[in-house]
């Protein structure tokens, strides 16, 4: 999976970095929280796809039919439903 420029820049920056316009003059500074937080939103949106995409479609998740939801998570349940008839019979 290709990186997103957001998170591309962010596993290059480990301190505060500077960011300047054309003339070479300061606009902002980029800090180790400004990386932390994209890392962490990135991270949450890949496991909102992995996961069916439910709450990062905009949709309100509390208004879906009970049958969308599943039928977006249907892959996840399956594994999950498996694995735990899977470890259920290892006691």
């Amino acid at each position: 999976m290709p990186l997103s420029p957001r998170l591309g820049a962010a596993t290059l920056f480990k301190l505060a970095v500077p960011v300047v316009d054309r003339e070479q003059r300061l606009v902002s500074i980029v800090t180790v929280d400004d990386v932390i937080d994209i890392l962490q939103q990135e991270t949450t949106e890949d496991i909102y796809a992995l996961g069916g995409d439910v709450h990062s479609g905009g949709d309100n998740y509390f208004q879906m039919n009970l049958l969308e939801i599943a039928r977006k998570r249907v892959v996840w349940l399956l594994v999950l439903t498996c694995n735990q008839y899977h470890h259920r019979n290892d006691y």
